[in-house]
């Protein structure tokens, strides 16, 4: 705002809006103050303070504008310091922001009319400045008016760069900037799936800043791919492989986090990556890691989990006899130890196993049913629990080529854990 002077008018310091002292608020501020010298033509202004400035804008002057600065400022307060200057003019009144723990202040701009008179004529216009507030709202050791005018920080936010430092910390015991992370990690959580693989962690930390990664679990590890790294590029540092070891470097970077594929009866797992700052007492970042464990499904209803048949046997997860010889995937893991390969046909070692079975103790085989049924009358199978059915037909024919059935009876004889035993049929003794 211009100042708009009267001829002729008596000399005065004054506000635009006519005030005569200015009371400014902790922040501090820009003031407009205009000087009408009252035909005296020279004056001096002088001061003590060093929380405020003034500069000659001239007659036509505005804050908008660039000051002029015409005078001495006042830099230390240490002595009086003067601004010079004539006929009527705007002055630009600086005024700083409260430092923390600031009282009350004030002063006074005083202005001889005349200055080269022997009794120039005086005036004064003083200048005060209220104390700081002292609420904290988000109780972090800053006030609310330190937080806002000063750090730029969050007056109701403890942590505003949220690099694990309280903002009070950062300001007052490390001197690191509350508005940029000194140390950071994003995002705050990896879930990976019982499959496996990597995901990319972001590591924000000051370019000197030194800076260590640990684990607490051997099932994940990590890798660091440098500022502009991706899942793509090289390692080009060393991987921690297990929990025990450690990975260092300085400042922001990308990391590699990679899961380990789970086992078929795998269980829900989690773990944890710190990273910590070597010279900053406090300063951790930590992430959460999960891998949740192998789905149950089994689409083709084989006895194998679709997660074992695609990742542990390589079998068709919807395919409940993937190569075709009429035996189910999952009997033919169940059995792998007798040979039998669910990738394979495994036709030729059945009927091994078959003949083989021949002369197994306690087991009935086709060729051993063949032979006790001679005659074609008798039918033998085996039965549960050590057991034979057996099965007698009675049949008549009026020419021994045809035959038609008369009777049929079944019966289950134990073998009472005999290795073999032998039947017979005989007609009932005469009476």
């Amino acid at each position: 705002m211009v100042g708009a002077f009267s001829t002729g008018a008596a000399q005065s310091v004054r506000t635009p809006e006519g005030d005569t002292s200015v009371s400014v608020d902790p922040q501090g501020g820009d003031f407009l103050v205009e000087v009408e010298d009252g035909g005296y033509g020279d004056w001096t202004a002088s001061f003590s303070a060093n929380w405020f400035q003034i500069a000659d804008l001239g007659s036509n002057g505005s804050l908008n504008g660039s000051p002029s600065l015409n005078g001495s400022l006042s830099l230390n307060g240490s002595e009086p310091v003067s601004l010079n200057g004539s006929g009527d003019t705007n002055l630009h009144l600086a005024v700083e922001p409260q430092p923390v723990g600031g009282g009350s202040r004030g002063d006074e701009l005083v202005f001889a009319f005349g200055s080269g008179n022997a009794t120039p004529v005086q005036a004064t216009f003083p200048v005060t400045q209220a104390a700081p507030p002292a609420t904290d709202a988000d109780g972090d050791g800053l006030t609310d008016y330190a937080e806002t005018y000063l750090y730029g920080t969050e007056p109701g936010n403890t942590d505003t760069d949220g690099d694990g430092l309280s903002d009070s910390e950062e300001v007052t015991i490390y001197g690191s900037n509350p508005l940029v992370a000194e140390l950071k990690l994003s995002p705050s959580q990896l879930d990976f799936t019982a499959e496996g693989g990597d995901q990319l962690l972001s590591l924000q930390a000051g370019d000197s800043a030194d800076w260590t990664v640990s684990l607490d679990a051997d099932w994940f590890s990590v890798a660091n791919l440098g500022a502009n790294g991706s899942l793509n590029g090289s390692v080009n540092g060393t991987s921690s492989l297990n929990g025990s070891s450690s990975l260092n470097g300085m400042g922001s970077t990308n990391l590699k986090v990679t899961a380990t594929r789970q086992s078929v009866n795998g269980t829900q797992r989690q773990g944890s990556l710190t990273a910590t700052l070597l010279e900053v007492a406090g300063g951790t970042w930590t992430v959460t890691v999960t891998q949740a464990a192998p789905s149950l499904l089994d689409s083709d209803g084989d006895g194998l989990t679709n997660f074992s048949e695609v990742y542990e046997y390589g079998t068709d997860p919807n395919l409940a006899d993937t190569e075709g010889d009429g035996i189910g995937d999952g009997v033919e893991v169940t059995y792998s130890d007798l040979g039998f390969n669910p990738l394979e046909n495994s036709d030729t070692l059945l009927q091994r196993i078959q003949q083989a079975a021949a002369s197994l103790p306690g087991m009935v085989t086709p060729a051993q049913k063949a032979k006790l049924a001679r005659g074609g009358g008798i039918e033998l199978s085996p039965g549960p629990n050590n057991s034979v059915d057996v099965t007698f037909i009675l049949e008549r024919s009026d020419d021994l080529t045809n035959w038609t059935e008369v009777d049929r009876l079944d019966q289950t004889v134990s073998m009472n854990g005999k290795d073999r035993i032998f039947l017979r049929v005989r007609k009932p003794a005469s009476p």
